[in-house]
């Protein structure tokens, strides 16, 4: 995809959240829609800014590829780079320059899990989960390992206690084989890259405050080009749907522009809002979060703690539905 051919949103944020607009994501990304996807064009100090995401950008993708060959000495070719790093080599290939990746991600399948802790030993040092809560480690399907200074996430899972119903294989099957620099991984689709992102966002040590202006202002980039009726199919297949609406929800209330209709969501638009003559107050986001832990917790009775026998009442979730 071209950098002239990409098509950039406007990420302005609605009034009440102006401060999102000082977001460095934010701001890159506004710039570029400015001069029209070309980096060369960029203004100081953010052209600075963009040569040093890109110089770090290139030692991670440099860190990848010497995971991917190790996993391939060894046999393992279903690899499939996840979030930054697969922005990188897709949507954002030829602005690479746009963010700095925190980490490397990478999903494999689950009979190359473990051994791919073994195969990786020699060239990272590994460690547990990076789950900010201790207590929860042993409950998510990842583990850590360092390659110098980069952080390398290893996942067969994203979601803490199977809570979603998201299939793996089935993300395998629908990836697309690639061969660089002689090396064998996987590209997952973009809808299916998109679910990725949407649970760790989401539900990474449910911690729904991890969600950032950064998180939405990607995800609304990323709406802007798969097909959000392909992503709903595949959210209604994972039992996930209403976490699908609750972050088409945050787009909504964040953005002038988000690029869908409250009739594309199920969540109420003004729930939480004060009303003020005609106009009501936009949410604040910790109301949101209020009805993402009735998610979860009704998920977790009727999946985790008691199958089959007791699940939270539909009418304590659906005050916050269409």
């Amino acid at each position: 995809m071209s950098a002239q051919l990409l098509h950039i949103p406007d990420l302005t944020p609605r009034k009440p959240f102006l401060e999102a607009a000082g977001d460095p994501y934010i701001r890159m990304m506004q710039a570029l829609r400015a001069v029209e996807g070309d980096p060369a064009r960029l203004p100081e100090p953010l052209s600075l800014r963009y040569q040093h995401n890109l110089a770090a950008n290139l030692m991670k993708e440099k860190v990848f590829f010497s995971v991917v060959k190790r996993l391939n000495d060894h046999g393992i070719t279903d690899i499939a780079p996840l979030k930054g790093i697969l922005w990188l080599q897709t949507l954002y290939r030829d602005i690479s320059g746009v963010r700095t990746m925190c980490d490397v991600d990478i999903l494999l399948r689950k009979k190359d899990y473990s051994p791919s802790r073994r195969i990786l030993a020699p060239i990272a040092r590994v460690h547990g989960s990076q789950s900010r809560r201790p207590i929860l480690n042993a409950l998510f399907h990842e583990y850590s390992a360092v390659i110098g200074d980069t952080l390398v996430e290893i996942h067969r899972g994203q979601h803490p206690m199977d809570l979603f119903s998201v299939d793996y294989d089935d993300l395998f099957l629908h990836a697309v084989p690639c061969e660089e620099r002689g090396l064998r991984y996987r590209k997952i689709s973009p809808e299916h890259a998109l679910i990725f992102s949407l649970i760790h966002d989401l539900s990474a040590g449910f911690a729904y405050p991890f969600v950032s202006w950064r998180h939405l202002a990607e995800m609304r980039l990323l709406l802007a080009h798969v097909s959000l009726t392909a992503v709903r199919d595949l959210a209604v297949r994972y039992d996930m749907e209403e976490l699908l609406d609750l972050y088409l929800f945050l787009l909504y209330t964040l953005f002038e522009e988000p690029g869908l209709t409250t009739d594309q969501f199920r969540i109420r638009p003004w729930f939480a809002g004060i009303i003020k003559g005609r106009d009501p107050q936009p949410f604040r986001f910790d109301k949101g979060d209020r009805l993402f832990k009735l998610i979860l917790f009704r998920r977790t009775l009727s999946r985790f703690l008691l199958p089959r026998i007791i699940a939270l009442p539909d009418h304590l979730v659906k005050p916050f539905l269409k």
